[in-house]
């Protein structure tokens, strides 16, 4: 919302009426299969710059999600054993970001009844890797969600006033061998590895309120 701008669902009369005000900012796109990396980086974002907000509930907040899933067993499989048989190796990586943020700053002023910002994160990086002498999986999982008011914004709420930051994460990672061991007659050894990993970070900072 840039500056200047005002939104207003009070009408004033003998009675003063107050309808909601909702923003919201969403990015939760659909996990599409890939070959081997997967990974996907999700944003969502709402930025209020010096615009006047009135009304009765206001809401404003921000919610990105990243779901990223390698299996071996996923579509295409057979076509990947085929490529991959004189290789005698598997291997999948999935890494999933996302980044939710409510920014207010400038000369802001909110007028509300009761007032809620917040900023929800969820990243999930999950990893199925079967192999035939070698197996490698990875994830790695990076939610972070902010909520920043910056000096000379004003909020004033009539009630509750809740700022909140959710960021989860998981992180699920299995590498197995076959049943049906190495595929080279000439081969004794199977090696298998899986990793995971990944940072968590939210924040709620209230800097100036009136």
């Amino acid at each position: 919302v840039d500056p200047g701008v005002t939104i207003s669902t009070v009408l004033t009369g003998p009675v003063d009426t107050f309808g909601d005000v909702h923003l919201n900012a969403t990015d939760n796109p659909a996990d599409v299969f890939t070959l081997f990396f997967d990974r996907q980086d999700t944003s969502a974002s709402v930025t209020v710059d010096g615009a006047t907000i009135k009304g009765g509930s206001v809401t404003i907040e921000a919610n990105a999600r990243s779901d990223r899933s390698w299996n071996d067993a996923g579509p295409g499989f057979d076509v990947v054993l085929s490529t991959l048989d004189s290789l005698n190796e598997f291997g999948g990586v999935a890494i999933a970001n996302a980044d939710a943020t409510v920014s207010l700053s400038g000369a802001t002023e909110i007028d509300a009844l009761t007032l809620t910002l917040s900023a929800n994160a969820h990243s999930e990086a999950v990893v199925r890797s079967v192999g035939v002498g070698l197996a490698v999986a990875y994830g790695e999982s990076n939610p972070t969600a902010k909520v920043t008011v910056g000096d000379g914004v004003h909020l004033n709420s009539a009630g509750d006033l809740t700022i909140g930051t959710v960021a989860e994460s998981r992180v699920d990672v299995e590498a197995t061998q076959s049943l049906l061991g190495p595929n080279k007659p000439a081969t004794a050894y199977a090696v298998t590895l899986a990793m995971g990993g990944g940072s968590i970070r939210k924040r709620g900072a209230c800097i100036s309120t009136a």
